[in-house]
């Protein structure tokens, strides 16, 4: 008997716009069961991103359990069941992160609120550019506010060529770090000497969770 589905929802479209310009990672096309949740995963197939885990915690905080999601394709499908989960009756936080290098850490790039079986308040890892000069990139970011209550610190920084590279590869070391004290969407200006972009040439800007090899969000662009 196929198990009772309580709702499907879709990540709004203004985080759902897929293009060869940019990365994310988000969680769309939720579908809650009575002990079960099927859902899409957007996530960055570039640079040296190489896999993610879901978790789902109950309304006061505490893991239930979490899956692992291998590889860096995207979209992603993933499930999470359990017998401790009751959509029906109860409230849940759906999360995804990139997996974990540094054991007993790990960083949400992206989470969904489920609420009696409701999907609501996603909040995806989004960064998109606004103006960029001869001195300066302008860009704006969006993370879950989890990922910097957690004590984790996200890197901002351009790079060259069309691909999410780690921060080693920063043009001129300029790197802007993004920590607890920081609001969880903005814009950062990223300042640089005059001379040092090429007409012509393209550039990536990277969202990168600190000390670990894994991008969560980006644009590149056509200086």
């Amino acid at each position: 008997m196929e198990p009772k589905k309580f709702f499907s929802a879709e990540i709004p479209s203004s985080f759902r716009e897929n293009s060869d310009w940019k990365w994310e990672t988000a969680i769309r096309d939720v579908i809650p069961y009575l002990d079960t949740v099927e859902f899409t995963i957007d996530r960055p197939d570039s640079g040296t991103a190489t896999g993610g885990v879901a978790y789902i915690k109950d309304n006061t905080g505490n893991l239930i359990t979490s899956v692992k999601i291998p590889g860096k394709s995207t979209p992603a499908k993933g499930t999470i069941q359990n017998d401790k989960l009751d959509f029906e009756d109860n409230s849940y936080l759906l999360e995804y992160g990139p997996d974990q290098i540094d054991q007993h850490v790990k960083a949400v790039a992206a989470t969904v609120d489920i609420v009696q079986a409701v999907p609501e308040r996603y909040q995806p890892s989004t960064c998109t550019g606004l103006n960029n000069s001869t001195t300066h990139i302008l860009s704006r970011y969006r993370i879950p506010q989890q990922i910097l209550e957690e004590g984790n610190k996200v890197l901002m920084y351009a790079v060259e060529g069309d691909q999410l590279l780690d921060d080693s590869h920063a043009i001129n070391n300029v790197i802007h770090t993004l920590s607890k004290s920081d609001p969880y969407t903005g814009t950062v200006l990223l300042r640089y000497a005059d001379g040092t972009f090429k007409r012509g040439n393209t550039y990536t800007v990277c969202l990168n969770v600190y000390s670990w090899k894994r991008q969560i969000a980006g644009y590149k662009f056509i200086f």
